[in-house]
């Protein structure tokens, strides 16, 4: 799953980067690392970096850590040595909004199956008035 501009950013890059990216990707899409990698903790926890050398380094932030998909947070070309503050910053709000993401998503299944569940039974013994546990739930 691509997050924000990561595609856009990834087909950017020149060739030979592009190539090497999507390659090193589908092995992480298998289960598998890839060739160059380190975690970056202080991005989130299970975000990793795959490191691509080609004439300019390029750089692209992932999470795998999740069953449903890998999850592209950032793709970007470096060009010190150290990675600049806004691709950081940007990949930790991508990787907290998909977080957030995800927390609302189990929430509503949460409720959906209180609901269903509460509808069931009827509150006080009376089986004409029917009232959901979950506080947000909708009747539709």
């Amino acid at each position: 799953m691509w997050l924000g501009s990561a595609r856009r950013d990834l087909q950017a890059f020149p060739d030979a980067a592009r190539r090497r990216s999507g390659f090193q990707l589908r092995k992480v899409q298998r289960g598998l690392d890839p060739d160059d990698w380190k975690p970056m903790t202080g991005i989130g926890a299970g975000v990793r970096e795959i490191r691509i050398q080609t004439d300019v380094a390029h750089r692209v932030f992932y999470v795998a850590t999740f069953e449903d998909a890998v999850y592209v947070l950032h793709g970007f070309e470096k060009k010190t040595r150290k990675t600049p503050p806004h691709d950081l910053n940007l990949a930790r709000d991508r990787y907290r909004a998909l977080l957030k993401k995800r927390a609302e998503c189990q929430e509503k299944v949460t409720c959906r199956s209180r609901r269903r569940r509460a509808t069931s039974f009827a509150i006080s013994g009376s089986p004409r008035k029917k009232r959901s546990i979950c506080s947000s739930a909708r009747t539709y």
